[in-house]
């Protein structure tokens, strides 16, 4: 059995799921090392999994690679453990603990890797100090599996790594779980619901999804409102919630059956801001995803996102954006056939493929 510690500062619940998932895919045993979660910022700690052993500690994700307790929590378990892996975002704020951790790799000779985005998503992150400073950190990795394969091509294009060492594994969540709760079908309910998941966060723009939502009963006076999350925006939600009775607050939900009740009773999903995993999440269910280009510093998952195919990328002017959202509730041909597409592309960014990227990946 071969073992990999996996160091990183947030482990998310549904990444618990899909590291377990890889455990018993290729008969790895996985030891996850980081920090005790911020339950305010709407986060929910996992749970130890048979394939996955949690090791926690105290700290910020702020702190994390100045943490001394991890780094002599990393030095103790590497002493009890012979690992074939080692894993650490590569992450510029991480730089002094993955110094430590490659200078560990010469007496514990384990490969090094990483499981990440590219950082070339804004222009902060091309600029010549931060393109200078990721080839070195990238240069000091056996492996970096790219988050998706647009990531991968850009991390060549700039030329942060070799391509012998460049791979990708497109970042998903648990869909096996999620198929065993839900069977697909289109939403043909006359009362359309518009459904918000994902952790109550600045940047996920709450503000605006209550602009365009107030904007849209104009048009559409059957319409509702479901928000699945927690965060440090919930009493934004609240204070609506008691204001609008078609606007629901479900909280932070992390049982799927439960949510599937939720995805199969909404239409669209529609976050303005930082989208991420949630675009998989509806997808998984079947449902279209909307988003804003207005919003400049999407992660890597924007990617599966194809306007007009599966979902739309909206300007982010509200009064030129309403009207692509009512053609779309409002086309029932139109709508099936979003519906379609997005089910199919879950297909493809199943947790049975990311193993075998995985796997494909470490060999």
């Amino acid at each position: 059995m071969r073992k990999i510690l996996w160091i990183s500062p947030n482990l998310p619940h549904y990444k618990i799921r899909f590291l377990d998932k890889l455990s018993h895919y290729e008969n790895y045993e996985i030891i996850y090392l980081g920090i005790i979660q911020d339950m305010s910022q709407g986060y929910r700690s996992p749970k130890n999994s048979a394939g996955v052993s949690v090791k926690l500690q105290r700290g910020s994700k702020k702190y994390f690679a100045l943490n001394i307790n991890i780094w002599l929590k990393i030095l103790s378990t590497l002493l009890n453990y012979k690992f074939n892996y080692v894993l650490i975002p590569v992450e510029i704020k991480f730089l002094p603990l993955i110094f430590y951790i490659y200078l560990l790799k010469k007496v514990f000779r384990y490969t090094l890797f990483a499981y990440n985005h590219s950082g070339l998503r804004t222009r902060r992150g091309k600029s010549l100090i931060t393109l200078s400073t990721r080839r070195i950190l990238f240069s000091l990795f056996d492996k970096v599996i790219f988050y998706t394969k647009g990531e991968r091509e850009l991390a060549l294009q700039y030329k942060l790594i070799h391509p012998q060492k460049a791979f990708y594994a497109n970042n998903t969540l648990d869909t096996e779980l999620i198929q065993k709760n839900y069977n697909f079908k289109i939403n043909e309910s006359p009362q359309k619901n518009i459904l918000f998941i994902g952790r109550l966060i600045p940047d996920k723009k709450i503000d605006l999804l209550f602009k365009y939502f107030y904007e849209l009963k104009k048009y559409m006076a059957n319409l509702t409102l479901s928000i699945v999350g927690d965060g440090p925006e919930a009493e934004k939600i609240k204070r609506v919630e008691k204001q609008n009775s078609d606007v629901r607050w479900y909280g932070a939900i992390i049982d799927e059956a439960k949510i599937s009740e939720i995805m199969d009773s909404s239409h669209i999903v529609f976050i303005p801001g930082h989208t991420g995993l949630s675009i998989v999440h509806a997808f998984c269910y079947g449902k279209p995803f909307i988003t804003l280009s207005s919003y400049k510093f999407q992660p890597p998952e924007i990617d599966y996102l194809e306007h007009g195919v599966n979902g739309l990328i909206l300007p982010g002017n509200i009064n030129d954006d309403i009207p692509y959202f009512i053609d779309l509730l409002q086309d029932k041909k139109k709508y099936k056939q979003f519906c379609m597409n997005a089910y199919e592309k879950a297909k493809k960014l199943s947790i049975q493929n990311w193993c075998r990227q995985m796997k494909n990946s470490l060999v």
